[in-house]
């Protein structure tokens, strides 16, 4: 800010300015926010919703902050949707937490030119009226030693091998919503090859009477939407 003052009939020079306020402040407000989580979660105040959403709703959002991220390093982004379009209930947000958390760490430690992928998949029955959804984000990045990974998710903790900002909360976030949504995660590195992330939980399938009312919300929201 001060050198752009100092600069206010250099363009260029302000431009440059303006883009590293921009960064910092994203880096700042991520701060902000992933602290604000753990605060949550150590003091029990943090609350799962259950609501019903669409799955495909869920992982295009997730794709849609990625998206840009993967672009301004020219990483290849691939987004594999499950075969069924199926409505859930459950916590949406946090879902979407979880996946941006772990795909903006792939981008974080992937090089520009290598590729980042979401996978969602939905298994067979696990209890009545429940499915077994799982959750794969994969990259070809540094991928982490083994000695790093068995505290990947302890807070504050980063390896430190890649000129990367970042607070150290994003895995402690992610494993306490997979904790809080009674979910598992699996995580499968190899130093200089890449990382996978496997996520798997069972939500229950919205009942026809909750199918009807979101379906209703849905074609609400399109209508809206028209010019």
């Amino acid at each position: 800010l001060q050198i752009a003052k100092l600069h206010t009939d250099n363009a260029e020079r302000t431009e440059e300015s303006l883009r590293k306020i921009g960064a910092a402040s994203d880096h700042l407000l991520n701060l902000i926010n992933d602290v604000l989580d753990i605060s949550k979660i150590e003091s029990g105040k943090m609350v799962l919703t259950s609501e019903p959403f669409r799955l495909s709703v869920l992982l295009e959002r997730a794709a849609a902050v990625i998206g840009p991220q993967c672009e301004q390093k020219a990483q290849a982004f691939e987004v594999v949707m499950p075969e069924e379009d199926e409505v859930f209930v459950g916590d949406a947000v946090r879902l979407r937490q979880l996946l941006i958390n772990l795909l903006t760490s792939s981008v974080k430690y992937t090089r520009p030119g290598g590729h980042v992928r979401l996978e969602a998949s939905i298994g067979a029955d696990s209890i009545v009226a429940y499915r077994c959804v799982t959750f794969v984000v994969a990259d070809d990045g540094i991928g982490m030693t083994d000695e790093f990974r068995e505290h990947l998710f302890e807070p504050f903790v980063m390896e430190g091998r890649a000129n990367v900002q970042g607070t150290g909360l994003g895995m402690p976030i992610v494993k306490n919503i997979v904790t809080m949504m009674a979910g598992d995660i699996a995580v499968e590195s190899t130093k200089g090859q890449g990382t996978t992330f496997t996520v798997t939980f069972n939500l229950r399938i919205a009942l026809e009477a909750e199918r009807i009312v979101f379906e209703e919300g849905e074609g609400a929201e399109a209508d809206d939407a028209q010019p």
